[in-house]
């Protein structure tokens, strides 16, 4: 970690990490947090689409071996192999108003004389026993409107569509999994650039973007945590590498799993931790088409978010 991470961490605060524990009745049980699993983000080979990792120690064994071989396919828990990979849509695509603009493929690996559970795949290793695959596990439609831009990701395997909408002008992006409505909400901070979003579950009194209706300002009696019943995932790039190379870590996320000591391979991946490793994908890319130009985005890098 540089001395500008130092120097972020500590006006931040030293609590940047957290994920919070609970078995209260009044949070989801799919919630009922018991481990942490961090996932590394990484640019392979000056490529921008971004692969993410099941942990730290995959994304080791990866930059160790330096590419996909058949090396990695020895494994039974697919240590070192990505878990996923966003790509951008080259060929323009409208779904009525919606535009798909990017596809999240899945790395599948299974016996060779199996079929893996997709209808859109393609092998990309084998040896005399095991394959692995490529198969597009969720689809990310954007439309626009005058309030803001939603994003919906479609996934493949069960036709679950889930929404990320944030306002114009803003970065917080709202999100609804299971009847549950969360936040990813990035702090303001007035000297350093903040790409650290915050995962939470909100409280049910809270207005929520995707409602579309305006916020306003927070009410004086309602103190910004009071918004937030769980903390359940951290995205950020705090811990990235600096110098170049072929395998670039340029982000993490840090999710709650309900399983104490997560597997660190790609072969049980709770789902609702690959939601959330979707989600976290397509923020890097937002943030990295802000960086870039790539896109225009609306909202400058450190403008005052909603709270």
């Amino acid at each position: 970690m540089g001395l500008l991470s130092s120097v972020k961490n500590s006006v931040l605060g030293e609590d940047r990490l957290r994920v919070e524990y609970t078995t209260d009745s009044d949070v989801p049980q799919f919630l009922h947090f018991l481990g942490i699993r961090r996932m590394p983000i990484a640019q392979l080979d000056s490529n921008l689409n971004r692969v993410l990792f099941s942990s730290p120690e995959s994304y080791e064994r990866y930059k160790h071996v330096g590419k996909l071989t058949r090396e990695l396919l020895d494994d039974p828990d697919g240590l070192g192999i990505p878990l996923m990979r966003m790509e951008d849509v080259e060929e323009a695509y409208f779904s009525g108003k919606s535009e798909l603009v990017r596809n999240v493929y899945l790395f599948y690996r299974c016996a060779i004389d199996d079929t893996p559970p997709f209808e859109h795949f393609r092998q990309v290793l084998h040896n005399e026993k095991i394959a692995l695959y490529k198969c597009l596990y969720c689809r990310v439609f954007r439309t626009n409107t005058s309030a803001g831009t939603n994003y919906t990701l479609h996934f493949m395997q069960t036709g679950d569509e889930i929404p990320m909408y944030h306002r114009f002008r803003h970065r917080d992006m709202d999100t609804r999994i299971e009847g549950a409505t969360f936040r990813w909400h990035v702090k303001y901070a007035p000297l350093i650039e903040n790409d650290h979003y915050k995962l939470a579950l909100l409280n049910p009194d809270v207005p929520s973007l995707l409602d579309h209706e305006p916020t306003g300002a927070r009410s004086p009696e309602m103190h910004p945590d009071a918004k937030y019943r769980l903390m359940c995932a951290h995205y950020f790039s705090d811990d990235a590498d600096f110098l170049p190379r072929n395998v670039l870590k340029v982000a993490d996320l840090t999710v709650g799993e309900t399983e104490q000591v997560p597997s660190p391979g790609i072969t049980k991946v709770p789902e609702l931790t690959m939601v959330f490793a979707c989600q976290a994908l397509l923020i890097n890319a937002l943030e990295l088409d802000k960086a870039t130009g790539a896109v225009p985005i609306s909202a400058p890098f450190n403008t005052p978010f909603l709270v």
